[in-house]
């Protein structure tokens, strides 16, 4: 349970952080951010110890958690 709520509070931020913070304040292009975020999931996904459902649940999770960070601080 713990490493799932860790694993979705990293994507949630990384998410927020790649989506509105980096293109918008840093003015890096979308695309790379993009990347960013894949590199960095896919890397999770490797070298997690999680099983598959884990890691799926945490993504959910996580969406869920961007989406009330976004409805919290975008005005």
């Amino acid at each position: 349970m713990l490493r799932m709520i860790t694993a979705s509070l990293m994507f949630g931020v990384l998410l927020y952080m790649t989506i509105v913070f980096l293109p918008e304040v840093v003015r890096i292009p979308y695309t790379i951010t993009k990347w960013i975020f894949v590199i960095i999931a896919c890397l999770h996904f490797v070298f997690s110890k999680n099983n598959r459902w884990v890691n799926f649940i945490s993504l959910f999770l996580a969406f869920l958690l961007f989406l009330t960070i976004i409805t919290v601080t975008v005005p």
